[in-house]
């Protein structure tokens, strides 16, 4: 898109797979175009609308986003979100130069994974 003034405005788009799943954003200064019976098309792997928050797994369905994780999977990242809660419960309050050598342990690998070092 190009400005009044002349210049390039970039836009961000949403790369989708061909299930519509969503795999990354984009910032592009058009909309990626492809041909289809000999005429230029947008591409649809590509989508201008945002998905609204709260989805877990975003899908285009052509329309809108929507959620694409099954109920049991989002039922699992809950639970596996509500034990580690509980664990880093045990923690608080505690000094860290008190606590047992397997306890410093659980507790660095918690902080490591929350920053993303882990998995």
């Amino acid at each position: 898109m190009v400005s009044r003034l002349g210049k390039v405005n970039n836009m961000l788009y949403r790369k989708i797979n061909d299930k519509g799943y969503f795999i990354k954003d984009v910032i592009l200064d058009k909309q990626p175009t492809i041909m289809q019976d000999g005429e230029e098309i947008p591409d649809p792997h590509y989508v201008f609308k945002s998905p609204q928050g709260g989805l877990y797994q975003p899908k285009w369905n052509g329309n809108e986003w929507v959620e694409g994780k099954p109920q049991s999977g989002i039922d699992e990242i809950k639970a596996k979100q509500e034990a580690e809660k509980l664990e880093k419960k045990k923690f608080k309050g505690k000094d860290f130069k008190n606590l047992s050598s397997s306890d410093k342990d659980e507790l660095l690998k918690m902080i490591a994974k929350d920053m993303g070092y882990i998995d």
